[in-house]
């Protein structure tokens, strides 16, 4: 996996491509600087089963053996 993603399209581009029914986000700026610990825009699985664009933290969990204390 790679540690860096570019948004550049819009929107109802988004939708369109992967035929999400659910969207939870407003209007999602460009972004060329989509990087681990950063917000970035998700597709998922929702209770309902159906696609939804969404917003979440992008990147890897710290594997255990790394963690000091709580998990991420």
């Amino acid at each position: 996996m790679c540690n860096l993603y570019n948004v550049t399209t819009n929107q109802q581009a988004i939708r369109d491509f992967v035929s999400i029914a659910r969207f939870r986000e407003g209007n999602l700026p460009p972004s060329i600087n989509v990087h681990p610990d950063r917000d970035g825009p998700i597709i998922r699985m929702d209770t309902e089963g159906e696609r939804e664009l969404t917003m979440s933290t992008w990147g890897m969990p710290t594997p255990e053996v790394h963690l000091d204390g709580k998990p991420d």
